[in-house]
Formats: structure tokens, sequence, C-alpha cells
């Protein structure tokens, strides 16, 4: 069990870490049980862009999703899952830079649905 919190706090710190050009993603947590939502944030480096938008790539859609103006316009992506298994969304975010050129920055969102431990100890 100790391993399994370290391990996902380092992978936390290096998400977070994670500068792609500009982006930085906070998660809300590594894993998540069925029925819980997985959140992640999308920063863009607010002094070089304007006006981001920020878009999932499922299958042959694309759909955008919101940002938050409170907070520095950062996209807000939340997903979840009742199928265990380790989840990925390839994104991408689109925005005007100072010199007003249109960016497109692509990035990937990873998540894992895991049993939940609790539930399954009390039906032993």
């Amino acid at each position: 069990m100790k391993n399994i919190v370290l391990f996902s706090i380092l992978l936390l710190l290096l998400i977070a870490c994670n500068n792609n050009h500009g982006l930085r993603i906070v998660v809300n947590k590594e894993t998540v049980c069925p029925g819980d939502t997985f959140i992640a944030r999308i920063y863009v480096n607010h002094n070089d862009s304007i006006a981001p938008q920020y878009f999932i790539v499922i299958e042959s859609d694309t759909i955008q999703f919101e940002s938050d103006p409170s907070d520095n316009y950062c996209g807000i992506f939340r997903a979840g899952s009742h199928k265990i298994g380790k989840k990925s969304f390839n994104g991408f975010v689109k925005f005007l830079d100072r010199e007003d050129k249109r960016q497109i920055v692509e990035f990937k969102l990873r998540f894992e649905v895991i049993p939940n431990v609790d539930n399954m100890s009390k039906e032993l």
C-alpha cells in the first residue's frame, strides 16, 4: 500500500511539473474508483496566450470543454468510468499568442479506474 501511495505522489509531481510548451496539467488524483470523477485542470501560460479553447478527441469526434475564468481561464476536464482499467484521452488547446498567431498544443490525460477496495473487503 505504501508503494502505491508513493508511486501516486511521484506521478502527480511529474505531471504537475510537466512543462509542455507552456502547458501545466494538475489532476485531482491518478486513480479513481468506479463512479468517482477524475478532474484535470489544464493551464496555458496566461502571459503568452489569449482566449484559450480546450478540446478532447474521442474516436472521430472533437469535444470542447469548459474553461474557468476565475482561474486564469484554465480548462477543466472531468471524466469517470464504471469499467476497471487504464483510461487515456488525447486533447489539444488552441489560443492566440501575444503576436496574434494561432497556436495549437496537444496533450494527453491518463488515469486508472481501480476496484473499490472498501467494497471488496465488506463483501469478504
